[in-house]
């Protein structure tokens, strides 16, 4: 619901090894029972449908112990029709990407770039750490 509201995101990467920090900038487009979240939805195997196949919204409270999953969960009888509901929480997220910010630590001097995608493609610079 929250990025139906505000579909802007940033996604931050860390590459330890490499000191290499990216900050990726854009819009999210929320795939929820289409034609794209089907062709996701089809690769995944009966057994890893868990995660989509609560009763309730991830995050409501529960008591201890109380009973989230289709009773077909414990009965271990997982075929694609019986999991096919499931798709109902399934959403893919797809990310437009337009500014990325990439740092690079290094203890002879950090470096930083930008990048901005406009109609002509990807503007660049240098900036300041």
């Amino acid at each position: 619901a929250e990025l139906q509201d505000n579909p802007n995101v940033c996604v931050v990467f860390w590459n330890a090894s490499k000191n290499v920090q990216v900050r990726a900038s854009g819009r999210v487009i929320l795939e929820t029972k289409s034609v794209v979240a089907q062709q996701y939805w089809q690769k995944i195997a009966p057994k890893n449908r868990r995660d989509y196949s609560t009763t309730v919204a991830p995050s409501c409270r529960i008591n201890s112990g109380d009973k989230f999953l289709p009773d077909f969960w414990q009965a271990g009888d997982l075929t694609l029709h019986n999991t096919a509901p499931a798709f109902d929480n399934f959403t893919v997220l797809v990310a437009e990407i337009d500014k990325l910010d990439c740092l690079h630590s290094h203890r002879e001097g950090h470096q930083r770039a930008q990048f901005k995608w406009s109609d002509t493609g990807w503007d660049q610079m240098w900036v300041v750490p």
